[in-house]
């Protein structure tokens, strides 16, 4: 398995820093929301002999409740183990 960014969120990034962006592209504002901006995860599934209805349910119950939506996300913990000096040998 491997996990690895593709891009960074501009929603992250000072509003002056967003503004060039936007001016550069400005299709990059298409799919912007009001709450979250282009903050979404993609995630490509790639196998063999996979069972699409268990992967989706599966992916599903990661999801967070509308009431987890609201909470102090800081508290939910990392359910990643990111160990370097074991990832790479």
């Amino acid at each position: 398995m491997q996990l690895d960014p593709v891009a960074y969120w501009i929603a992250s990034l000072s509003p002056e820093q967003q503004a060039h962006y936007f001016e550069e592209d400005p299709t990059e504002k298409e799919e912007w929301d009001e709450k979250f901006g282009d903050r979404k995860n993609e995630i490509v599934v790639i196998g063999i002999h996979m069972d699409k209805d268990v992967v989706k349910t599966s992916l599903d119950r990661c999801l967070l409740t509308e009431k987890e939506m609201l909470e102090d996300w800081n508290k939910m913990g990392d359910p990643f183990v990111w160990n370097i000096t074991t990832a790479v040998k």
